[in-house]
Formats: structure tokens, sequence, C-alpha cells
């Protein structure tokens, strides 16, 4: 039962982190307050640790922040060094196989990459080792070194945060060129109203170069935040994602239902599907993306948390595909449209800015269950139609590649790079804008 109850714990803690929230720090050595007794009827609780979870944001608002170092004007047009901080991983994250693959993609420009793990939580306690394989195993394979933690580094031509947390960690930290912020989406939204929401705001007022997954991202930072933020938008893997000569199952839904990630709304997409299932009684249901299947009031498929291979064969098979982003819009549509299969998603200023509002490329509706359903069911009865749109999205997916995003981030780093680089190489020190902890003095 110990066991089981353990299993469970680290269960909850990590549906907890997928949300954002952090269930508790690592454990260290207990420190109760010496003489501390019970006074007004309650019990003493003693330290969890020696240091708090949350202790990472308290110090980094008190603090300057370290300077940014001279840049040679030489060194700007050559071959870079990129470090990547990044926060605790779970598997398949499609976030970590974004910025993993952009730093391949670098790589293979002539930069040197190299990844430091920012995890205050001491969620993932492999050694560097081991997490260095999963790395490479189950996300992308770079060559850049992999670092367990932050206590051995020694400077980058660009450091990049890559969640709100780990800026809070590379503020502060020495022998910079330029520092970056990787924003795939906009996290304060990720939160209630909470402190971790308003942690999540301040660090787009940190004074870094904002790098954007998307358009409406990018213009939301600028607007809202007053954020230095250029776009990209997302690539596929073609070499994975792609036609295979499958025949296709005309009755086939393949839904993407990462329920412990709220913003891809599994609850209204499961509402959605029952009126397709209720109304068309022959509909295969195939949910993926989950380790957990989540509860539903019709029989369907479950595939849990799929490796890319599979995934490729299922969207080569199904006849249409529902991705609901709430927020940013995700990887997933773009890899299905490569595959050939029709999409579904929500109506929303990210999707259209991406995918435009004619409905060429892929379906959009508005949030509401009868809206979706209706839109599944407009593709899964007129065959010509979903041929009609996987042609269109497929043309228009093709020009999709991460080498152009790298190339795109590449151009935005170096012009951060030349504005502070001088002719003789001597740049001029920089202080990164000051942190505050909201709430904080």
């Amino acid at each position: 039962m110990t066991a089981v109850r353990g299993a469970a714990r680290r269960a909850r803690e990590a549906l907890r982190w997928a949300r954002g929230t952090p269930a508790q720090g690592p454990r260290g050595r207990t420190t109760p307050r010496s003489g501390l007794a019970p006074r007004y009827g309650g019990s003493v609780v003693p330290a969890e640790s020696e240091r708090y979870t949350w202790d990472f944001v308290g110090r980094s608002s008190k603090a300057p922040g370290a300077p940014l170092v001279p840049v040679p004007a030489s060194r700007v047009e050559g071959p870079l060094h990129v470090a990547w901080v990044i926060p605790p991983y779970q598997r398949r994250s499609g976030g970590h196989t974004t910025l993993l693959t952009i730093a391949r993609e670098l790589e293979r420009r002539g930069h040197t990459c190299s990844v430091w793990l920012h995890d205050p939580w001491g969620l993932l306690p492999q050694s560097r080792e081991a997490i260095h394989r999963e790395i490479l195993e189950g996300f992308v394979p770079i060559a850049g070194e992999v670092h367990r933690d932050l206590a051995g580094w020694r400077g980058a031509d660009v450091a990049v945060a890559t969640g709100w947390q780990s800026v809070y960690a590379v503020k502060g930290l020495p022998g910079c060129g330029l520092k970056a912020y990787l924003v795939q989406d906009h996290e304060p939204e990720f939160h209630a109203t909470s402190a971790q929401a308003l942690w999540a705001e301040e660090t787009y007022r940190a004074g870094m170069t904002c790098l954007c997954a998307s358009p409406w991202l990018r213009d939301v930072l600028r607007e809202r935040h007053g954020a230095d933020a250029e776009a990209f938008e997302l690539a596929v893997d073609h070499g994975l994602y792609r036609h295979l000569g499958r025949e296709r199952d005309a009755d086939t839904v393949a839904f993407y239902a990462r329920q412990y990630t709220p913003r891809r709304g599994t609850e209204l997409g499961i509402l959605a599907l029952a009126d397709v299932v209720r109304r068309r009684p022959r509909t295969r249901v195939v949910m993926y993306g989950d380790g957990h299947p989540p509860d539903a009031p019709f029989p369907y498929e479950f595939l849990g948390v799929v490796d890319p291979v599979r995934l490729a064969e299922l969207y080569n098979r199904a006849s249409v595909g529902m991705v609901l982003s709430l927020t940013n819009y995700s990887l997933v549509p773009q890899e299905m449209m490569a595959s050939g299969l029709p999409v579904v998603d929500v109506r929303g200023a990210s999707a259209e800015a991406v995918f435009g509002t004619g409905g060429e490329l892929i379906t959009l509706a508005e949030p509401e269950p009868a809206a979706l359903a209706d839109a599944v069911l407009g593709l899964l009865e007129d065959p010509e139609r979903r041929a009609r749109v996987a042609r269109a999205a497929g043309a228009w997916v093709a020009g999709r590649t991460w080498s152009g995003v790298a190339g795109t981030i590449e151009e935005a780093l170096r012009a951060r790079l030349r504005r502070r680089a001088r002719p003789d190489g001597e740049g001029e020190p920089q202080t990164p804008g000051a942190l505050r902890a909201p709430g904080g003095g």
C-alpha cells in the first residue's frame, strides 16, 4: 500500500506540475524552528525543506540581474553558442520537442548549443547521463552538452529561457552576450488568478528578446506587455508526417485529448464528439495524447501517449482530426495536414492568424459542442470536401520546415547582437530589465 500511495502522490504532483503548480519542492533536511510551541490550539508544522519551492522567484525579484557582456562585432556574424535553459519535461512534451528541434537546426547551421535543466522542484531526480539519454531518445538528438542544473554555468553568446519559470533563472546568469525568451504560449493563462499567473506575466517585462511561436502571440506580448517580440510559425518534421499511401477509414475521428493540459479543451471536445456519435452512430473515435483515458459518454479507442511513428500511421488512417487550442495554436494540426488529414479546431485569433479565416486549410468552429460537432460531421459526410481541404492544406504545409524556423530565429538573435556590438569589439554592458515579484516589496 505504501508503494501505491507513493505512486498516487507522484501522479498528483505530476498533474499539478503539468498545470504549472508544482506541489512541493525537493525534500531536504527537516529544520523545525527551535522552541516553537503551539499557542493558539494548533499544531507546529516543521519546515519541509531548507528552501522554499518558489525561492528562485523571490531571489530574482530583488536582484538587478547579471549584466550582458560585451559582444565583439566579428563574433556576431560567425558561429554562436546558444544555451537553452529548459524546465522539467514529460514524455512527448510538444514544447520541449519544439525547442530541442530548433536547437538541432541551429547546430546544423553551424552554431553550438547546450541544454541546462532548471528544476527547482526536484521533479527530475535522474543523473545528468540519464537526462541526456532521455532527451536524445525521447525528443530530438542534439550534439551539444546536457547539464543536470546550472551549477556549472560558464556563459554563452545567447542564453534562452524557455518557460516563464526559467526567466527568473536566466536573469541572473553571468557571461551572456544576449538573453532571449522562447515564448510558445501566453503562459499566464495556464493559471487561475494566482501568484503564478502574476509571476508569469511579469517575465514579459524582463527586457529579454521574446521569440514567439505565432504572430498572435507576438502581438499579445507587444501590445499588452510592451515586450521586444518577434514571431516565428511552427513547422513539421516532413520525414515523419507525410502521406503513407494507407487506405482511410471513412468513419474514424482522431482526437488529441490531452486532459492534463486544460488549454487543449478535452472536455469540450468530448461533448462535441458525443453529439457526433449520437447523430452518426457508426463513427469511431480514437483519443490519444494523455497517459490516462478520459471519461466519455460513448465508447472509444484509446492510444495513450503515442510515439511519432504510430501517430503518423493514425493520421494516415483516420478521416478527420480534431485538435482544440484555446490559447496559442498547436503543432498537431500541421502534422495532421502533412499526413493528408483534414483538421477541425476552435475559432480564435491565434489559429486565424496562421491558417486564415476562409476554411480552405482547416475547419474552424466556435468553441461550443454543437458547432464543433457540425464541423466534424460536415467533413465526415463530404468526401470531396475532405479531399479538397487535404490537398490545399498539404500544399500549404509543405513549405513549413524547421530549418526555416531556425533561420528566422538566427536572424532575430543576430539583429539584437548587432545592436549591441561595436566596430572595435567593445560592446556596451547592459543590465536586463528588473523583474519584480508582484505583491512583493
